[in-house]
C-alpha cells in the first residue's frame, strides 16, 4: 500500500510538472467512488474530463459528458447515463431537488435519460461525509428498464418551471399530472428508512388518525428570495378552513420557532408541530448549524419523511418556493387540498 501511495503522489507530481507547461494544474475533486481519492483536469475543450484516481487505477479513461446548470450527465463508458448532480454550496435539501428536476428536464430536451443518480458533488450540508453519494440511501435506486419505461416521455412544457409561480398550473399544465407522478415513481421513491419515519410521525401526532390542516411557513432567509405572506392570512385562511372540517387539528411547519409560538397562542392545544425537526429564532438557514439539525444523513431523512406524512392530511395551506412546492407535488398526487398563499 505505502509503495502504491508513493507511486501515486510521484505521478501526481509528474502530471502537475507536465500540466504547468500548459497552464493547467491537477487538483482535487471530489470522490465518483467511495473511500477513493479522485483528481481531475477539466479541458473545457470537447467537453473532455481525463480523471486521474489514486486507487485501484491509477489512471482513468477520458470520459464524455454533457455539462448543465445543475449537473454532468454522463454520455460514454461504464457509467453512462449517471447524472453527477451540482449545486451551490449552501443550498437547501428541497432546493437541491428542485434543481434536479430542472436538469431532467434539460437531460430530457438532449434526448438523453438519467438512469443514475450521484449527489457526491450535492447536497454536502446534509450528509456526514462530504462528497459521499447519499442519494441511494433516501431513494430506491430502479432498473434501467424501469427507468427507460417511466420516463419514455417529456413534460408537458420543456422548460423551467418558476417555482414561486402557481404550483396548480405547474402540476397540471407545465409539467403535467401524468409526467409528475412517472418522475417520483423513477427517482423519489422514497428508502424504506424514511417510510418508517414518516409512519412514526403520523402514529405519534395523529396525523391520519384525526382531521388535520398541515400549514407550512416560510422562515428563516426566504425573505430574500420574496417577501413573506404576513402570519395573519395564514391564521384568516386556517380559520376558513377550520369551518369546514369539523374538529380539525393544525400541524404546523416552519423553521422559526417564533412562528410555531403564535400558532399555539392562537390555536392552543389544536396546534401541533413535528417535534423531532428543529427550529430557530434567528434568520440562519438550519442546515447551516450542526448543533441544530444534529446528524446531517438522519436530517435528511427527517426532511423527507415530513414531506410524506404532510402529504396524507386532507389540506395543506402552503407557501411558494421549494419546500412547498415539493409539499403540494406530494399532495396532489394523492388527492389532497392545497392552497398556495403568494
Amino acid at each position: 500500500m505505502k509503495k502504491i501511495t508513493r507511486l501515486t503522489c510521484r505521478l501526481q507530481k509528474l502530471c502537475n510538472d507536465v500540466l504547468s507547461l500548459v497552464g493547467l494544474r491537477l487538483v482535487p475533486y471530489a470522490a465518483l467512488v467511495p473511500s477513493t481519492k479522485l483528481y481531475k483536469v477539466q479541458i473545457i475543450c470537447q467537453n473532455l474530463v481525463f480523471r486521474f484516481e489514486g486507487l485501484p487505477e491509477l489512471i482513468k479513461n477520458d470520459v464524455v459528458f454533457q455539462e448543465y446548470s445543475y449537473g454532468y450527465y454522463l454520455l460514454r463508458g461504464s457509467l453512462k447515463g449517471t447524472l453527477y448532480l451540482k449545486n451551490d454550496n449552501n443550498s437547501g435539501f428541497f432546493s437541491c431537488l428542485t434543481t434536479f428536476v430542472w436538469t431532467l428536464i434539460d437531460i430530457n430536451n438532449s434526448r438523453h435519460i438519467c438512469y443514475v443518480v450521484n449527489n457526491s458533488l450535492s447536497m454536502n450540508w446534509f450528509k456526514e461525509t462530504y462528497g459521499s453519494c447519499t442519494w441511494h440511501d433516501l431513494f430506491i435506486k430502479k432498473e434501467r428498464s424501469e427507468v427507460s419505461r417511466l420516463m419514455s416521455f417529456g413534460p408537458q412544457k420543456n422548460y423551467h418551471f418558476d417555482h414561486h409561480s402557481d404550483f396548480h398550473d405547474i402540476y397540471e399544465t407545465h409539467l403535467g399530472a401524468t409526467w409528475v407522478k412517472a418522475l417520483f415513481s423513477a427517482y423519489f421513491t422514497p428508502h424504506q428508512s424514511i417510510v418508517d419515519l414518516a409512519d412514526l410521525f403520523d402514529l405519534k401526532y395523529h396525523i391520519s388518525s384525526t382531521p388535520t390542516i398541515a400549514v407550512c411557513y416560510r422562515g428563516t432567509d426566504k425573505h430574500t428570495e420574496v417577501q413573506p405572506t404576513p402570519i395573519s392570512t395564514y391564521f384568516q385562511e386556517v380559520n376558513k378552513q377550520m369551518s369546514l372540517i369539523a374538529d380539525a387539528n393544525i400541524l404546523i411547519q416552519t423553521d422559526q420557532a417564533q412562528v410555531r409560538e403564535q400558532f399555539f397562542l392562537e390555536y392552543g392545544n389544536r396546534c401541533k408541530y413535528i417535534e423531532e425537526l428543529p427550529a430557530t429564532y434567528g434568520d440562519k438557514v438550519l442546515h447551516l448549524d450542526h448543533a441544530l439539525c444534529g446528524d446531517r444523513n438522519l436530517f435528511a431523512r427527517k426532511l423527507y419523511a415530513m414531506c410524506l406524512v404532510i402529504s396524507r392530511c386532507p389540506v395543506l395551506i402552503t407557501h411558494t418556493g421549494n419546500v412547498g412546492f415539493f409539499l403540494a407535488l406530494h399532495c396532489f398526487m394523492g388527492g389532497k387540498k392545497v392552497i398556495q398563499l403568494r
